[in-house]
């Protein structure tokens, strides 16, 4: 009996067949990576399937879990873009794809135009997004008008966007139509999907660079939302202070420039309030104004509109009166609420920091804050003790002191106003040769001895002939 020898052929038989296998296996994909730090790396990969149905698509996302949500999507901008958004479930073991038709700018809408899968491979945990997906018939899209939103499967350079959620926020759940908030992340890629056509499947990844382009991920920094940050930190860390410490300056019509900044300042930081409120609405961030950055902000707007009326009445109190012996209660009011809404705006500037998935511009803020406190404390300090030795030298009562040799011009001090009926003015003078300086008083009428009164200012006293008692005043 004759046995044949097969043995020759059996490698080249078990070659073909692991060949055949890997070039099924690998199925053709584009691939984007986006190369940012461990919390805004994301992996796009897409497979376009010849058959069995030319109308579908298969992709693979990975990215950060701590994102509340990360989507993707077919288009040049959100406006008639679909995309596709992924958040954890309500379990939180399993992800939500939800296809969406995105409006300008707004938070995309979910359509059921469009079908789609959760793969095996599929799951979210502390660290990783992993989605395997199979969207079907979402090569066109229906759009609000008459035309749809087209896929072209043969272009080298097919426009797309991406996305990633906030990391401040929470959202479980397994509605497709679950409200997401503003991304924190966002751009712009080219896919090249004629080197994603093939067998259909979800894309393998490989270690070879064919079909994988790699990017930056840019920040999210809108416009607005800069502008917003720049004109309420200008208006509580520079202009608001500034304009207080005006107030305890030696500065000729301090009073007037006072106003005038601070009344300035409170219409600029109305306008970035208002910016702010537009970024959440247009967002659909907090519209609602329920986080703690836009409570804050809205009550020291509100404290700030009743300020000026606080500062007015108690000018007016001093302006009848030349020398009111204490602050009214709405001068004492608007003395210390002022200093207390800057120093809670300063902070609110740091809640709206966080509020905005900013954290990083953190220290510098705090820098600018920092710098401006030692240049504010510093100036007054120095003004104050200018102001401390200049009231001391330009007194009345100096002046009532001052020698023969002193000039009455080197005295710039003024004589306090009568009081009542009993207030006398007593001068002083110079006993001649000792310099030694003595008064007499007798119930309201005084002997002067050698008095040098030319130009001196005058000191009161108060004598009242009821109980014949005097009072220095």
């Amino acid at each position: 009996m004759k046995v044949l020898n097969t043995e020759p052929w059996l490698p080249s038989i078990l070659f073909l067949t692991v060949f055949i296998a890997e070039v099924l296996a690998t199925r053709p994909a584009s691939t984007f990576i986006v190369q940012g730090d461990q919390n805004s790396s994301l992996t796009l990969s897409v497979n376009v399937p010849l058959y069995p149905n030319n109308d579908d698509l298969f992709f693979h996302v990975s990215a950060p879990a701590g994102h509340a949500w990360v989507g993707f999507g077919f288009g040049t901008e959100m406006k008639d873009a679909l995309i596709f958004v992924a958040y954890p479930s309500e379990n939180g073991k399993n992800v939500t794809l939800s296809p969406r038709i995105g409006p300008y700018h707004e938070q995309p809408e979910h359509t059921k135009a469009v079908g789609v899968h959760i793969l095996e491979g599929t799951f979210v945990d502390n660290e990783t997004y992993n989605i395997n997906a199979h969207c079907i018939s979402c090569r066109s899209w229906p759009l609000p008008v008459a035309e749809r939103g087209e896929i072209d499967v043969t272009s080298t350079a097919q426009p797309m966007i991406y996305a990633l959620g906030p990391v401040d926020s929470f959202l479980h759940s397994d509605s497709q139509e679950a409200s997401i908030t503003q991304h924190i992340e966002h751009g712009k890629l080219m896919m090249d999907l004629t080197a994603a056509t093939g067998e259909g499947g979800v894309p393998c990844l490989s270690t070879t660079e064919s079909g994988v382009i790699h990017g930056q991920c840019p920040p999210n920094a809108h416009p607005a939302t800069i502008v917003h940050g720049v004109i309420m930190a200008a208006c509580f860390v520079v202009f608001f202070p500034l304009g207080s410490l005006l107030t305890r300056l030696p500065v000729r019509h301090a009073f007037w420039i006072h106003v005038i900044c601070q009344c300035s300042t409170i219409l600029l930081a109305l306008g970035g309030f208002t910016l702010g409120i537009y970024n959440s609405v247009r967002n659909n961030k907090h519209p609602k104004l329920n986080s703690p950055h836009q409570g804050l902000g809205l009550t020291l707007i509100l404290l700030l509109l009743i300020q000026p009326t606080l500062g007015f009445r108690g000018f007016l109190y001093h302006h009848k009166e030349p020398q009111p012996h204490s602050l009214t209660l709405t001068g004492k009011i608007h003395r210390y609420l002022g200093p207390g809404i800057i120093l809670a705006g300063i902070i609110n500037g740091a809640l709206g920091l966080v509020f905005a998935n900013d954290t990083v511009r953190l220290p510098p803020y705090f820098g600018l804050f920092l710098f401006i406190a030692i240049i504010y404390a510093l100036t007054y300090r120095i003004f104050q003790r200018r102001r401390v030795r200049n009231n001391a030298i330009n007194s009345a009562a100096a002046a009532n002191f001052r020698t023969r040799a002193t000039p009455a011009t080197a005295w710039a001090g003024t004589a306090a106003a009568l009081r009542s009926p009993y207030d006398v003015p007593l001068q002083s003078y110079e006993d001649g040769d000792n310099l030694s300086h003595r008064s007499s008083l007798s119930l309201g009428s005084f002997n002067r001895v050698e008095a040098d009164v030319e130009h001196a200012p005058a000191v009161y006293v108060n004598v009242t002939p009821k109980n014949e008692e005097t009072r220095m005043s």
